[in-house]
């Protein structure tokens, strides 16, 4: 799997979305969704995570429940250390299960990619249109 470098581009007009997921797969299709429109930071679980936020994440993209450190354990150490960024969270679970307070959004899957985009699109400074 690629990664973009955590040193970012300071050149490109991108953002930078650093995606989490613990699935392989759909960690890869999410990545697909988004690499034509934005920098693609990925980590297999929040412990990983935690370690690649910088002030060039524009957004974070956390699924919810993954081993070692799920999103809400990310969320709230992000929180913690007041690190300001957006955060959506992904689940397979409707929100109607108690959600930390605060998230930027929530997503439940599966998820379309122009949906995901919307979502991203509408938490990050400087909105980019999709590229055929």
């Amino acid at each position: 799997m690629t990664s973009v470098s955590p040193d970012r581009d300071r050149q490109s007009p991108l953002p930078t979305v650093l995606l989490v997921e613990d699935d392989p797969d759909v960690r890869e299709i999410y990545e697909l969704y988004l690499q034509q429109t934005y920098n693609v930071q990925t980590a297999a679980n929040g412990a990983i995570a935690l370690g690649l936020i910088t002030d060039e994440i524009d957004l974070v993209l956390s699924d919810r429940r993954m081993p070692e450190m799920s999103g809400d354990e990310l969320y709230t150490r992000i929180q913690e250390h007041a690190i300001e960024v957006p955060f959506v969270m992904v689940s397979a679970v409707d929100a109607e299960e108690s959600v930390p307070d605060g998230l930027d959004d929530y997503l439940t899957k599966p998820i379309a990619r122009s949906d995901l985009t919307a979502c991203i699109n509408r938490h990050i400074s400087a909105p980019v249109v999709a590229r055929d």
